[in-house]
C-alpha cells in the first residue's frame, strides 16, 4: 500500500503543476507535503483498494466545474502514466480521478491507482452508485 501511495503522490504532483484550469498554493506541491497530507479513502472497502484522498487550497480558478477539473486530471494522468510506462490492466487507466469536488476554495480529489481487481471493483461500484443518483 505504501509503494502504491507513492506512485499515486508522485502521478498527482505532476499532474497538478500541468493543470491550466485552476492554480494551486505552490508550497502545497511540494512532494513531501503531498505524501504527507494524502490519506487511503477506502478502508471501510478493504486492505488492497488502492485510492487516496487529497486536498488542495486554490489561490486561482477560471469559471470551472469539478467536472472539468476531474476531465483534465484525468486526461494528464493518462499521460503520466504512458511515460512512466504504467500498465492499465485493471481498468481503462491505472490512474484515475474517482471524484472531485470543489468546496469554498479548496480543491478535493480521490485518485486510484488501479493495480488490482479490488481497485477495480471499487471504481465499478462507485459509477455503479453515481448512476443511481
Amino acid at each position: 500500500m505504501k509503494k502504491n501511495k507513492t506512485v499515486t503522490d508522485l502521478a498527482v504532483v505532476n499532474c497538478l503543476h500541468q493543470i491550466s484550469l485552476i492554480k494551486i498554493e505552490n508550497a502545497e506541491l511540494f512532494p513531501q507535503k503531498v505524501f504527507s497530507m494524502s490519506q487511503p479513502v477506502a478502508r471501510f472497502w478493504g486492505q488492497d483498494v488502492n485510492v487516496f484522498s487529497y486536498c488542495f487550497t486554490l489561490t486561482a480558478k477560471k469559471a470551472v466545474t469539478a467536472e472539468k477539473i476531474q476531465a483534465e486530471l484525468n486526461r494528464l494522468l493518462k499521460i503520466y502514466e504512458q511515460q512512466q510506462q504504467l500498465t492499465a490492466e485493471y481498468y481503462q487507466q491505472s490512474l484515475i480521478v474517482s471524484d472531485c469536488w470543489l468546496e469554498n476554495n479548496q480543491l478535493n480529489i480521490d485518485v486510484a491507482y488501479v493495480i488490482n481487481q479490488a481497485t477495480a471493483n471499487y471504481l465499478i461500484d462507485v459509477r455503479r452508485a453515481e448512476k443511481d443518483h
